[in-house]
C-alpha cells in the first residue's frame, strides 16, 4: 500500500481483551479475519462471512475477490471460476485454475487470546489475528516502538518471527516458563504477564485514510487492518 497519510490515533476504545473465544469448528476458517504468509508468493488476507459461505480475499493494491464455499473434506475450500482456496487449521492453499499454488499460513493464533510479555519496561504484546504492538515505558511515558505481524516458525526449534516496521524480522525463541528471547543482542528476555497490555494511549501509523458512509476508516499499511475512526 502507498503511504498516503499520517494519523494520530486515540486508542483508548480500542483496548485489548484477554477473553478466551470460542475456537472454530472443525472444518472451519481459522478465524473471521486472517491473514496469510505465502512461501514465494503474495501475502494475502481472508475475511470469511459470520456463516462461512463467503471468503473475500485482500491483496494490497489489487481489487478485493469473493469465493464461494465449496464442498471439502476435514478442511474447508473456497472457489470461483478462477481462484481455490483450501486449507486446514492454520495451512492453506491458494490456486489459480490451469495454473500454479502457494502453500501458505496464517499468522498469529486465530481463537487464541491476546497475550503480553514484559522485558524490564519493554512490553510485547501478541493479538490472536497476528499484529504485535511493542512499546517502552523507560521514560515514564508509553511509546510505541514497533509493530507488525507476528507467526511462528520452526527452524532449530520453533521460533516466533516478528516482521515489523522498525525492524523486518526479528526472531525470538520460547524458553522454559513460557519466556520469549530474543536471538539477537542483547538477547531480551521477555516473562508472560497475567493479563494482556491495554492500548491506553495514542500513537501514530502510516495508512491510508477515507470516507465512508458509517464514518472514517483508517487502513494500517503494514498490517492490512482496518480502523474505524471515532468522530
Amino acid at each position: 500500500m502507498r503511504r498516503a497519510a499520517l494519523l494520530l490515533l486515540a486508542t483508548a476504545a480500542g483496548t485489548v481483551s484477554a477473553q478466551t473465544p470460542t475456537p472454530p469448528a472443525p472444518g472451519t476458517p481459522p478465524g473471521r479475519f486472517v491473514t496469510y504468509i505465502c512461501a514465494g508468493g503474495q501475502d494475502f488476507t481472508a475475511r470469511f462471512s459470520e456463516d462461512n459461505e463467503l471468503a473475500t480475499l485482500a491483496v494490497p493494491g489489487q481489487p478485493d475477490v469473493e469465493l464461494s464455499r465449496q464442498t471439502s473434506g476435514s478442511g474447508f475450500a473456497y472457489g470461483d471460476s478462477y481462484y481455490e482456496l483450501r486449507g486446514r487449521g492454520r495451512e492453506a492453499t491458494l490456486a489459480v485454475r490451469g495454473g500454479g499454488a502457494m502453500r501458505c499460513h496464517a499468522v498469529g493464533k486465530p481463537g487464541e487470546p491476546t497475550r503480553s510479555y514484559a522485558a524490564g519496561a519493554a512490553t510485547l504484546t501478541l493479538m490472536s489475528d497476528g499484529v504485535f504492538r511493542l512499546r517502552d515505558r523507560r521514560d515514564g511515558s508509553a511509546s510505541l516502538l514497533d509493530h507488525g505481524l507476528w507467526s511462528e516458525e520452526v527452524d532449530g526449534g520453533l521460533r516466533l518471527i516478528l516482521r515489523g516496521e522498525a525492524v523486518a524480522r526479528r526472531s525470538l525463541r520460547e524458553a522454559p516458563g513460557g519466556r520469549l528471547v530474543d536471538t539477537a543482542p542483547p538477547g531480551l528476555e521477555f516473562a508472560p504477564l497475567a493479563t494482556a497490555d491495554p492500548i491506553d494511549e495514542g500513537f501514530r501509523l502510516n495508512g491510508m485514510f477515507r470516507v465512508t458512509p458509517d464514518g472514517g476508516v483508517f487502513t494500517d499499511c503494514l498490517t492490512g487492518r482496518n480502523l474505524h475512526v471515532l468522530a
